[in-house]
């Protein structure tokens, strides 16, 4: 059984106030990840941040409230093994291009 160390428990986000979490994931397991999360109603926001940040693989941000940042975890760590979900680490780019992204996205709406 994969423990919840596979998906290290990140800090809150100031700037969002959620945790963020970035998960690589092969192409084909893209859609079954936001299923799975979906499934979950109200655990965590997602979006594809980069569709191919390495080849073959998608990097997903996973916003997560404080109140249900645990049980994101421990669902992502219970992936990590059949659908190669792998922890990223984000680079201060990815972390800019989050940020551009979702504030300019609240300025357009």
């Amino acid at each position: 059984m994969t423990t919840l160390s596979a998906i290290p428990l990140p800090p809150l986000d100031p700037a969002l106030g959620v945790h963020v979490i970035f998960v690589s994931v092969p192409r084909a397991e893209v859609i079954f990840v936001k299923l799975l999360l979906e499934s979950y109603e109200g655990i965590a926001a997602y979006r594809t941040q980069n569709a191919e940040h390495l080849p073959g693989r998608a990097l997903i941000a996973v916003l997560a409230p404080p109140d249900f940042v645990a049980d994101t975890c421990r669902v992502l760590a219970e992936i990590v093994e059949t659908a190669d979900v792998v922890a990223y680490a984000p680079t201060a780019a990815d972390l800019a291009k989050l940020y551009d992204d979702l504030f300019d996205s609240e300025t357009k709406a």
